[in-house]
């Protein structure tokens, strides 16, 4: 019994002993890990500078990746930086995307940064405008041809153009942006003139007015005689007078005259 009791305390003394000297079988080791920082960024619409994002990994290597579709976005590495930018946004809504950190060791999740952009700044309305251009049109008396407005409008402004009272000799062909006017052959040797009003649909704006003159009619040049040869224009007036004279009787009364004249007067 006594022998039983020995040995079992020897055992028990050489199995701690073996335990103090080897130490623990699996010893504990570090631990994995990737951070970025700032976890966030924010740019502006246009013009907006490169930010920085420090990355922290231990034990462990690490990659980034951008999303396809986010094709305005850029992330640059250098050590353990990131260098992000970011294309002007033209779209008057914000957007954004996130760049992943993805670490080599095993059991360490993804590191996402979430990039935000702001929306571009919506344009000033144009205020509205109508103009034209020529403001005066001048046409032959015939076989005129035609002649082009050009209308030019912002703010989204609407127009017609019409002739103004009752000229029915004018004619307008309205197009995009211009329209084509014509005016009938003028009958008169006077010039005439009218209008054109271009209306607005905008009734803040005022009406544009285009003048139109047409030339008078060409009138035939007089027809100059033909006189005979070696005669004068001063002959042929005398000659003219003494024929009209004769006709109407003049130089027979002027005989009637002489006949019943006094004798002294015959003397």
């Amino acid at each position: 019994m006594k022998r039983y009791a020995y040995l079992l305390a020897a055992a028990a003394a050489a199995l701690a002993l073996n335990i103090s000297c080897t130490g623990p079988e699996n010893p504990a080791q570090p631990e994995a890990t990737l951070k970025a920082e700032p976890a966030s960024l924010r740019f502006a619409a246009a013009a907006a500078p490169a930010q920085t994002v420090t990355v922290t990994a231990e034990e462990t290597e690490w990659t980034h990746s951008i999303p396809e579709d986010a094709g305005w976005l850029t992330a640059t590495r250098d050590g353990d930086r990131l260098s992000v930018s970011v294309a002007d946004n033209a779209d008057e809504t914000d957007r954004s995307a996130s760049i992943t950190l993805n670490a080599s060791a095993e059991g360490v999740e993804p590191v996402k940064i979430t990039v935000r952009q702001e929306a571009a700044e919506a344009p000033e309305p144009e205020k509205p405008s109508l103009s034209v251009s020529p403001e005066k049109l001048v046409f032959a008396a015939a076989e005129a041809p035609g002649q082009e407005v050009t209308v030019t409008v912002t703010g989204g402004v609407t127009w017609t153009a019409a002739p103004a009272g009752a000229e029915e000799w004018i004619h307008i062909a309205p197009a995009e942006g211009k329209f084509t006017v014509t005016v009938d052959d003028n009958p008169e040797s006077l010039e005439r003139s009218g209008y054109i009003n271009v209306s607005p649909g905008d009734k803040t704006l005022a009406t544009c007015r285009i003048y139109v003159t047409q030339e008078p009619k060409a009138v035939p040049a007089s027809i100059t005689p033909q006189l005979p040869e070696g005669t004068t224009p001063e002959e042929v007036a005398a000659a003219t007078t003494r024929n009209a004279r004769r006709m109407f009787g003049f130089d027979a009364a002027r005989q009637t005259t002489n006949d019943h004249s006094s004798p002294t007067e015959s003397i």
